[in-house]
């Protein structure tokens, strides 16, 4: 009897020390998989999609066409579904387009939709066969009548622009080094004008986007002009190489320490990057959005160009996805990695730094070793730093299961913590 009570004591031990061994052991190991789900976090405050192929080329056309709701209705669901939190909507402010503007907008709201309202009056440039013979004094007058005859228009947190790529228009036209110098006043009178505008019908709203080619913003803007827009600089900018992008961006927030938006961006245009395959579209487009997100703490707002009827359109011209359109939920859905991080007794690590794969978003763990980190789809992996403590990875699983439980080996322990370490496995 003495001899099976010991026997069975002895088993009963090594059986606790094998299983100590065996935790040890799988808490050193260098990798966990990780889980990862949709969020509702984006990387830019305003992701956005524009509509100008539709909105405001085929404005007349679609005034009063049976097809008017169904088309809108695709392409505002498409734009949702891709992660875009704003559309840009570029129909004119004249009066005659103010049903199918409404329309437009209307659309949008259901689908709780930003709206960046990147229209003109069709005098500036002459669209539509109206007369170019519009002044800035003109302009500025029509904009703010126009905002304070339809303050239904408008919710807090959409955006305004008077007058996109105004060099194309009005007396600009023709970009004359003597233009320069109305050029910046009349930005900063569009910025007071839409202001005060606004300010009468009592709505928030973004007003210092002012779109204007790349080229022209970098020959135009100064450090004066640019403060008083609040210090924002708004680029239509399309590049022959992804790395052109980073270049602007960079210029403009190193020499002026400004934010940029993107007003428009996208590929391929044909004067510039050729003809592209629907693979070679999105092979460049994803080449883009890697810069576009390294920069992202330099970036107010982006709007891709366009959602369909373009050489850089993101729906093929019967509605269907193109590849492109992954990447673009890369950036415009991104995932959310959550779990909780801990040393081997299980308690939980706090202040521990947890970073995606590409170095470019991180967080740190709270008091209880919990943490969540947003990441592009694509990331594979995240790593897990803290003092004293071997470095973790996790391999990121995109699906809705658990939160990941990160456990951290300490790379020194002394007695009291190894001794810790026994009783807390141990009972």
């Amino acid at each position: 009897m003495k001899l099976t009570h010991f026997l069975t004591t002895k088993f009963f031990l090594l059986t606790l020390l094998t299983l100590f061994l065996f935790c040890v052991g799988v808490f050193g190991t260098n990798l966990v998989l990780g889980t990862a789900k949709p969020t509702n976090a984006t990387f830019w405050n305003y992701q956005c999609i524009d509509t100008m192929k539709s909105s405001r080329d085929m404005a007349r056309s679609m005034m009063g066409s049976t097809g008017a709701q169904n088309q809108i209705t695709t392409q505002i669901v498409a734009i949702k579904n891709l992660g875009a939190n704003c559309v840009a909507i570029d129909t004119p402010y004249d009066s005659e387009f103010l049903p199918i503007l409404t329309l437009w907008v209307t659309t949008a709201r259901q689908y709780n939709l930003h709206i960046w309202f990147r229209g003109n009056f069709s005098s500036w440039e002459g669209w539509f066969d109206y007369p170019t013979n519009m002044t800035t004094l003109q302009n500025l007058q029509d904009t703010k009548s126009f905002i304070l005859r339809n303050p239904q228009l408008f919710q807090d947190g959409d955006i305004f622009t008077e007058a996109p790529e105004a060099e194309n228009g009005g007396p600009f036209l023709n970009k004359e080094s003597s233009s320069i110098a109305p050029y910046r006043q009349f930005l900063i009178d569009e910025y007071q004008n839409e202001n005060d505008a606004f300010s009468q019908i009592h709505k928030s709203i973004v007003t210092n986007w002012f779109s204007m080619s790349g080229g022209w913003a970098k020959a135009v803007l100064d450090k004066p002009t640019i403060d008083a827009i609040g210090d924002n600089v708004t680029i239509d900018h399309y590049v022959k190489s992804p790395s052109e992008m980073c270049d602007y961006i960079s210029y403009f927030n190193n020499t002026f320490h400004s934010k940029v938006t993107l007003g428009e961006f996208g590929a391929p245009i044909p004067d510039i990057n050729g003809d592209m395959t629907d693979a070679q579209q999105a092979d460049f487009v994803s080449k883009l959005f890697t810069c576009l997100y390294h920069d992202k703490n330099d970036i107010s707002g982006i709007n891709y160009w366009d959602i369909m009827y373009g050489s850089t359109a993101l729906l093929s011209d019967n509605g269907a996805a193109k590849p492109v359109d992954q990447v673009i939920k890369n950036y415009y859905l991104p995932y959310v990695v959550n779990g909780k991080v801990n040393n081997v007794l299980g308690e939980g690590i706090a202040n521990a730094t947890v970073t995606s794969q590409d170095g470019l978003n991180s967080t740190q763990t709270n008091q209880n070793g919990d943490f969540e980190l947003p990441v592009a789809r694509n990331t594979q992996s995240i790593s897990v730093t803290s003092p004293n403590y071997f470095n973790q990875e996790a391999s990121v699983i995109s699906n809705n299961a658990a939160p990941m439980q990160i456990t951290m080996k300490r790379q020194t322990n002394d007695f009291w913590y190894n001794l810790d370490q026994f009783f807390h496995h141990l009972f």
